[in-house]
């Protein structure tokens, strides 16, 4: 198993016994493998992502094992008997006698007639190490051949429109090469030859500006392709990439600091360069700690230094990467800097919370980590519909109601803060989590459940007392910090119950505690009209989601006034979700939730 190449030696035996399907249990929470797509008949060659090293992957179709074999590598291409066309893909891994969830089936799909040509992309020096092709067929392995050799020097399995394939010899000026594909048990015409060029002069590179502190990685220019970089900060080497372009990001050992130096050169043949200009961390971290920013709302970053507009474009700014989650994404996901993790160390890390009650922690800078560096599951999620949640046909949310608002990270305590809603037997409950950054852990002798009563005589009172009821009130108002008391803002399912703010002292840092006697056994809110309509209290200093909000006409009684209609900046459209931000709580206006999209739209919709 392994990566390309590797994959000699490391064939799929056939299994000698079914996997007992059990539940992972194993650390903190892992997730099961992934099966990469897509497939195609009469592929022999499966790629599984998210694997434990040292565990032992099974690989099924149609429930059926087609083999075996033991993980060396996060991710690895499995040999396999040829796919059958509309069968069904999954795979499960077993460690330590502790067996995952067999993965989201991949369904092969039907053998093509054809492939297309590869490409080789020019151009090519002696001494290059690696050829980029391109129009590549996903999940085929592709071979590098050169003309004088009449052999191939290099192979690996790709699952993209292209790569950079490894080759060994190094190429010889004057040589031609190009390349095949094969897939789906087809074999692709070969590419266009391209001749390779002898060297030049080589300059040393550059270190593209400006730099910021926490970075990892390095973008490096005036490369020559094929050779080899080497990043150097203060005079010591930190890192070293390979590329066929002009331009290479180099990804180095710890992070940047303020005011470090960073130099590098480049190596081909038997010439190594001086290093070029140093260059100066100049920018500290911004991380992304709260929703929109700051608890202003207003979106900011203040720091930007790097995008512009001649930099944001298709070809130059867009999606990194992806990451595989287990539910719709409502909350906006947050982002810490230099985050000493658990097990791993320190790294830049970009926290998501989901409609299924999880709370996941990724690697921010690393495209090839698609396992979380972990992952806390806050109890079951509520199923929808639910008759017990909003009104009659309620059903702007259509799956299940969990996390729906976005955390909020407090840097001094190492803690994010989260309402995780949960549906256990018959009973409902609010419950506020404070997680470790580090590891997921429950801290602060957490998790505690949110319970409130406040004086009042509008909807569902019994003798002037309103209580605070969970399946009534939607928790979609961002978390807010300030001044080390977190504040919770509730709104109601289709606007027909109560607003509520529920302020948390956080207790000693010393004890370390939640104290849920202080702050969360009571609801500061104003007495409510008698038809539950009204709006929400004023938080000093605070500025939750804009959007739109009704307040009930107490002059006309079932008249409904608008309050402010507010448009969504960030999407530039009006989206209804959010609720009244001068007033320092959310009201939703859950029945324009629809109007955020489809359920898939909808994991990358965060807070507005």
């Amino acid at each position: 198993m392994g990566g390309g190449h590797r994959r000699a030696g490391h064939r799929l035996e056939p299994a000698r016994k079914q996997l007992s399907p059990e539940p992972w249990e194993g650390g903190t929470d892992t997730l099961g493998p992934a099966v990469v797509a897509p497939l195609c008949a009469g592929g022999t060659s499966v790629r599984v992502t998210g694997l434990m090293v040292g565990a032992l992957v099974t690989v099924l179709e149609n429930g059926v094992v087609l083999g075996t074999a033991q993980a060396f590598e996060p991710s690895a291409d499995l040999d396999v008997p040829a796919l059958i066309g509309g069968g069904a893909v999954t795979a499960r891994q077993e460690l330590c006698g502790y067996t995952s969830p067999d993965s989201a089936p991949v369904v092969v799909d039907p053998q093509p007639a054809g492939l297309p040509a590869p490409v080789v992309v020019p151009p090519l020096f002696e001494c290059a190490s690696r050829v980029r092709v391109i129009n590549v067929q996903p999940g085929a392995l592709v071979l590098v051949h050169s003309a004088a050799l009449g052999a191939p020097i290099g192979l690996q399995y790709v699952y993209a429109g292209q790569a950079d394939i490894p080759v060994a010899p190094l190429l010889s000026a004057g040589d031609q090469i190009y390349a095949v594909q094969l897939a789906c048990g087809r074999t692709s015409p070969r590419s266009a030859l391209v001749t390779v060029q002898q060297l030049g002069a080589v300059e040393p590179p550059t270190v593209r500006t400006p730099l910021t502190e926490c970075t990892r990685w390095v973008w490096v220019d005036g490369v020559v392709p094929g050779a080899d970089v080497d990043v150097y900060v203060n005079g010591q080497w930190q890192g070293t990439a390979t590329t066929t372009t002009p331009s290479v990001q180099v990804g180095i050992s710890g992070s940047l600091g303020l005011n470090d130096a960073v130099s590098a050169r480049q190596r081909i043949c038997t010439t190594v360069t001086g290093f070029g200009p140093a260059a100066t961390v100049a920018f500290g971290p911004v991380s992304v700690t709260t929703q929109h920013n700051d608890n202003r709302r207003t979106g900011a970053n203040l720091l930007e230094v790097t995008l512009r507009p001649s930099n944001v474009g298709p070809k130059t700014f867009g999606k990194v990467f992806t990451r595989a989650v287990d539910g719709e994404i409502y909350g906006q996901p947050l982002y810490l800097c230099q985050v000493d993790v658990a097990g791993v160390g320190q790294r830049n890390v970009v926290y998501v919370a989901t409609m299924h009650n999880s709370v996941y922690a990724f690697d921010a800078d690393d495209p090839n980590a698609s396992a979380p560096l972990w992952h806390a599951r806050l109890g079951p999620s509520a199923p929808m519909p639910d008759p017990n949640i909003g009104p009659g046909g309620y059903a702007d949310i259509s799956v299940e109601v969990g996390i729906i608002s976005t955390p909020v990270i407090s840097v001094d305590r190492n803690l994010i803060y989260v309402v995780a809603f949960t549906k256990e037997g018959n009973t409902y409950h609010h419950t506020l989590h404070a997680l470790d950054l580090r590891s997921g852990q429950e801290s602060l002798g957490g998790p505690v459940r949110i319970a409130a009563t406040v004086p009042g005589s509008g909807e569902g009172s019994v003798n002037g007392t309103i209580t605070f009821t969970s399946h009534l009130q939607i928790q979609r108002a961002a978390l807010t910090l300030v001044n080390d008391r977190l504040y919770v803002a509730f709104a109601a399912y289709g606007d027909v119950h109560h607003a509520r703010r529920i302020p948390v002292r956080l207790g000693q840092r010393q004890r370390s505690r939640l104290r849920p006697a202080v702050g969360l056994a009571r609801a500061q809110e104003r007495r409510q009209p008698r038809s539950g309509g009204g709006r929400v209290p004023r938080l000093p200093g605070l500025r939750p989601d804009q959007g739109a909000v009704e307040q009930q006409d107490e002059r006309r009684p079932g008249r409904r006034r608008p309050v402010r209609q507010v448009r969504a900046a960030d999407r530039g459209e009006r989206q209804g979700v959010p609720g009244d931000l001068l007033r320092g709580a959310e009201r939703l206006r859950a029945s324009r939730m629809s109007r955020a999209g489809s359920p898939s739209d909808r994991r990358n919709v965060a807070d507005r």
